[in-house]
């Protein structure tokens, strides 16, 4: 409910500044946000922005790709119905021939003449990630080996897990021209790379959004969050109330 007032909060203030020029202001956003606390995940969001949190195996008994959010669009048979109810026409996949997502932040024009097709109202999901733990995901092991000189020394190999837990969210930029799994693969290529060293989550990002702009040329925004502090899974990702496809 916080998440959900608060991205209407956000709209409101959007569309009060829009209207106190003189001129209304057209631009609009799409949103996702996510909010954990603990194991826990709360996600909210409204268009055809995307959250996706990758799960690898050594912390589920395969790893997957999980989709936390389902896109406001006109491709979405529940938007559509939505639409339809209210008399809004669907016109070359854009609502009123204009927007494709059907839900946003401010667009105040759109949402004058279109009453009621395009809204800020979002959608929420919560989700339990029992692999989030405080387990450091890079061990130190002591090994014994002998000097030239005989004597014993101790030295330290230092061991990391090759994948970690991350979450996804990205704008219509990259959805428009990746699937989940393929986004999810950009990222993984230098992220678990070992020879990328520092600096890797913004290099995989910008990797990402580059080739996005490369096949789309839309706009095009990403964040990446690592969990670097998780723990293996023997059992399945649990989920309290994920989206409906």
């Amino acid at each position: 409910m916080a998440m959900r007032n608060a991205i209407l909060k956000v709209d409101e203030e959007f569309v009060k500044w829009a209207k106190s020029h003189r001129r209304v202001d057209d631009s609009g956003a799409c949103i996702v946000a996510c909010l954990m606390r603990g194991s826990h995940l709360a996600v909210a969001w409204a268009g055809d922005c995307r959250g996706v949190l990758y799960i690898p195996s050594p912390f589920s008994p395969q790893s997957k790709v999980l989709p936390l959010t389902v896109d406001h669009s006109t491709n979405n048979p529940k938007e559509q119905a939505r639409l339809r109810t209210l008399r809004v026409p669907i016109k070359e996949g854009r609502v009123f021939g204009v927007l494709m997502p059907t839900r946003s932040l401010g667009d105040v024009r759109q949402k004058e003449e279109m009453v009621g097709g395009i809204i800020a109202e979002c959608e929420t999901a919560d989700f339990t990630l029992p692999y989030i733990r405080h387990f450091s995901s890079t061990e130190k092991k002591k090994v014994k080996t002998d000097s030239p000189s005989g004597r014993k020394k101790r030295h330290s190999r230092r061991h990391t897990l090759p994948e970690k837990p991350f979450l996804l969210l990205a704008s219509d930029g990259v959805w428009g021209c990746m699937t989940n799994e393929r986004a999810v693969e950009t990222i993984k290529e230098l992220l678990f790379d070992p020879n990328v060293g520092k600096g890797a989550e913004k290099k995989a990002l910008r990797s990402l959004c580059e080739r996005a702009n490369m096949m789309m040329g839309d706009d095009t925004s990403a964040i990446l969050v690592e969990f670097l502090k998780s723990r293996r899974l023997d059992s399945d990702l649990l989920a309290d109330d994920s989206p409906d496809t």
